[in-house]
């Protein structure tokens, strides 16, 4: 959900570096970093077949960024694939995890956790239910994303 919510904000909260790697494992990115990764991170994986997407650092060493969530072995040797150093804010975070319990609950008319309540329309989508909490980290533009589609 957070790389979809990063999309629809058009804000990936990049960290304004982006780098060629060698290949994608299972569990990770391999390859030579030059920017810095610390594991609770995110990286966002851009122009691959298989994984583009954002994704949780669990730990980094000179040549390897191992992330939580399971990759499909990719090598981009002819191909042009970057990623980027993503720090979201812990409430990006926390909308990304909201969103993701709520979207699949059909027929949801009204529910109220603590102090926060949700009410869904019929058929409206979770981009609408939360278009103002959204609102606050959209971007016009994002430059790094853009140095991605259209080279340097």
């Amino acid at each position: 959900m957070i790389y979809e919510l990063m999309k629809e904000c058009n804000n990936y909260f990049d960290r304004g570096y982006v780098e060629e790697f060698d290949s994608i494992e299972v569990d990770g990115i391999v390859g030579s970093f030059n920017e810095t990764y610390k594991a609770g991170m995110y990286v966002i994986i851009e122009g691959s077949y298989l994984n583009d997407g954002a994704y949780k650092v669990s730990s980094v060493t000179p040549t390897k960024i191992t992330v939580t969530e399971t990759l499909n072995i990719e090598t981009v040797e002819d191909e042009t694939v970057y990623i980027i150093a993503s720090t979201p804010p812990k409430s990006f975070i926390d909308l990304a995890t909201e969103i993701e319990s709520k979207k699949d609950k059909p027929g949801v008319s009204s529910e109220k956790l603590a102090d926060h309540s949700i009410s869904f329309k019929d058929g409206g989508s979770w981009v609408s239910v939360y278009s103002k909490k959204i609102g606050q980290y959209r971007k016009v533009f994002n430059e790094i994303l853009n140095w991605c589609n259209y080279g340097n």
